[in-house]
This record gives C-alpha cells, structure tokens and sequence, in this order.
C-alpha cells in the first residue's frame, strides 16, 4: 500500500529503506512544465554529494524523481528541490517499475535517465545531454565512461574523436530510455533485482537499433565492483537474490543469447585539410566491433583511430539537429 507523507518534512531514518512496497515521500502537485522534457531518476547515497543537487535552482529540462533507500545525509537537499521523492523498492529499476505505477509518467516525457548514485559528471552538461540524445534519435544510450572508472564493458569507455557511436548495448549504470524504448523495456524492470540481465534484453527490445554511447559527454564510476563485499551484492544475497539466476532466467525467457558488446558505426568531425577554414562536417563510418576481437584497450583505441582515415558518409542532417547540444563540450567530471 502507498503511503504519501504530507509536505517536504525530514523523516527518521527508519523511513528510508529497500521494500516490496514503494512509498511516495513527495510529488509535484502542477502539471509538468513544457520546458521539462525529460525525467531523471536518480538513486543518491547518503555519503556522496549527488551533482545533480547543484541543477535544482538552474533552468533545466527535466524533471528529477529522487529514491532514496538509506538517510538522505549529505543529499537532503532534494526532499524540498526535486520534483518527486520516494523511498522503498528492492533497486534502481525494481523503484522505477513502482513508481511509475503509481504516479503514471511512462508517457508524459520524451525521453527517461536512470542514474546510480556513485557517479560523477557535470550536472551542468546534463541538459545538452538529454537534448542531444532526442535530436540524435537514439532509444537506449548512455554517456561514456571515463578511462579511470571501472566499467565491465569496454564499449562504454570513451573513445577520443567521436562525438557518438552506434552500439549493440548501454549499461545499466545510466541508461537513457525514449519514451517508446521505456514502454517496452518496463515490463522487464521487475524481473531483475540485481539488474544483471536487464541491460542485455533492452536491445533486442527496441530492433537492436537506435542504440548509442555518447562520446562527447562523460561519466565517471570510480567504485570498484565487489561481488564478496560490495554494499550492494551483500544486500543481494540478504534478501536471497542469486543474480546468476536472474540473468539466466530473464535470457531465457525474451530468448536472448548474450554476446560481446560492441561498436557498430562511429560519428566524428571530419576536417578536409588541417589549415582549412571551413567548418569541419560530421561524418560517420563502420566500425567493425573491435571490442570483440580483443580485451586490450590499445588495440581497440588503435582499431577506432583507423576506421576515421577510411571514407566515411556525410550527415549534414543529423550534424544540423545536434550541433546546438555540443557548445558545452562534455559531461566530464571536473
């Protein structure tokens, strides 16, 4: 049962935990502006200062759901400046699924990003971000990783010279989701409490297209993953989640057979000669999925070098519908 806590009062400890259940700490009561085209829901922890706390007076274009599932501590400031707070649920997506079945929001934005709470990035970037995303048309993407993080796939890694890649697959540490792509995936979003499989369905889901990691914007997840010790795998196995299991049951069910994620086609700035005046057009190549042929980053960076000497097709379209969003330079971590 969903209980809605009057105001924006600071609640005791015993309030903010993992459950079944969802509970509705707080949710905007006014329509949603036109301006706010996207929904953030970001899961903050108690000991690391969320950037996204720094976006609550600026002028966005999204909305922020806020679960939090321990003391809000050092990020209490979104019980007044986000739009909803909740707590409960079992994790990131398992929340999500709740919330929107509660507050009825998979339709209202264009397009949904879903944030852990150990990740760093300039909150200030986050609108270009958005924007770039829906003017590139991508259904699932996500922002690259930063080299020093530590990050499973080497796709996601960023990839200097590209503005954005076409991959086979997004992570589910920040995935972005078109409100069509969001429609199809929620479905899958119970059936993983530890997420491991989630993010290998979401392709096959959407056609296996419309798929990116956006090199010009940057994450950073300094936390190395522990499955013995790690916070999260430990309430993993409190609450007897076998996360082999779910993954295993979750391919199984949408019949997917998990591969190496890989890089499909890339998306640069190309200038003709080095001293030319001209502005520099965007071009985009193939890119024959180098991360599957080899685990070492320098002959996947190599690989990527040499795909931008090949002849490449011109996107002076596309080029036209993002330029506006890449002024900023980057989502990286300052």
């Amino acid at each position: 049962m969903t209980k809605t806590f009057a105001g924006n009062k600071k609640l005791s400890s015993q309030h903010w935990h993992n459950d079944n259940s969802l509970k509705i700490v707080k949710s905007r009561n006014a329509p949603r502006s036109e301006d706010r085209r996207f929904l953030v829901f970001v899961v903050p922890l108690s000991r690391q200062v969320s950037p996204l706390l720094r976006t609550l007076k600026s002028k966005r274009n999204f909305d922020l759901a806020v679960r939090f599932y321990e003391v809000p501590g050092r990020n209490e400031g979104f019980l007044d400046g986000a739009e909803f707070v909740m707590t409960g649920g079992l994790s990131k997506f398992h929340s999500a699924a709740l919330f929107f079945d509660i507050i009825r929001l998979q339709e209202a934005y264009d397009g949904y990003l879903f944030l852990d709470g150990d990740l760093e990035f300039d909150s200030g970037q986050l609108c270009n971000f958005l924007s770039f995303v829906k003017a590139s048309e991508l259904d699932l993407a996500q922002p690259s990783v930063t080299r020093d993080s530590f990050c499973y796939w080497k796709m996601a890694y960023h990839q200097p010279g590209y503005v954005f890649r076409e991959t086979s697959f997004v992570e589910v540490m920040a995935p972005y989701l078109s409100r069509s792509a969001l429609l199809k995936a929620l479905p899958t979003f119970t059936k993983s409490i530890s997420t491991y499989g989630l993010d290998l369905v979401w392709p096959s889901l959407v056609g296996n297209r419309g798929i990116g990691v956006i090199d010009a914007f940057q994450i950073r997840h300094r936390d190395r993953v522990d499955h013995t010790s790690g916070n999260f795998y430990k309430y993993l196995k409190s609450i007897n989640v076998d996360l082999d299991e779910e993954e295993r049951l979750i391919l199984a069910e949408y019949g997917v057979t998990p591969g190496v994620a890989h890089s499909r086609r890339g998306y640069f700035w190309n200038r003709r000669w080095p001293l030319s005046t001209e502005p520099p057009t965007l071009v985009s190549v193939r890119l024959n999925a180098p991360e599957t042929k080899t685990e070492k980053q320098i002959l996947i960076d190599l690989a990527m070098r040499r795909a931008r000497w090949g002849s490449g097709r011109a996107e002076q379209e596309l080029a036209t519908a993002i330029s506006p969003f890449l002024a900023g330079d980057r989502i990286s971590s300052g």
